[in-house]
């Protein structure tokens, strides 16, 4: 990301993209970027370029209607990216859950970043990942997304629950 002035830049954030399914590989219909206190900074519906068609908005996990998608997806991954550059420079720590499917989704690359995935690895090593809302309920005895295939994920709170987690393990390191 990058190109926003260093004074600009966030010391750490957290992003989240629900994942949908095009012509053009997987893309992000739904940003979200929370600041380090997990207030939200860009929340925004994302179409497909020019020439590229949505296949599946994989509505059970993202919760994005088809009629919502078209009626808020005003950014394309272009002009997404600019307000992205305002608070990510190369030396923020980006935080989320499985981060290489985002930032794919994204067409970005950043290197300084924290997966929660990583930090809690699976018992039977990779390829399994735990899900973030098993992970937020065995370490922060939080529930969330909670609202079944009809509601989809909330980024917003995928975000902070990242951020949350992130913290957690720092703090209970030794332990």
């Amino acid at each position: 990301c990058g190109g926003a002035e260093a004074s600009d830049d966030l010391p750490e954030a957290a992003l989240d993209c629900e994942i949908s399914y095009t012509t053009g590989g997987i893309s992000g219909p739904r940003v979200t970027l929370v600041d380090e206190t997990g207030d939200v900074l860009f929340d925004e519906m994302i179409r497909c370029p020019e020439g590229v068609s949505m296949i599946d908005l994989n509505t059970q996990f993202s919760g994005i209607q088809a009629e919502a998608y078209e009626a808020e997806a005003v950014f394309d991954l272009d002009s997404a990216r600019k307000p992205l550059a305002q608070y990510i420079g190369p030396d923020t720590l980006l935080i989320g859950h499985v981060r290489d499917n985002d930032l794919h989704a994204l067409r970005l690359l950043h290197t300084n970043v924290v997966d929660t995935c990583q930090l809690f690895p699976h018992p039977r090593g990779l390829p399994f990942r735990l899900a973030l809302r098993d992970l937020v309920s065995q370490h922060l005895g939080k529930l969330i997304q909670t609202g079944g295939a009809s509601v989809g994920h909330s980024s917003a709170e995928d975000a902070q629950m990242t951020l949350e987690l992130v913290r957690w393990k720092w703090m209970n390191r030794y332990t």
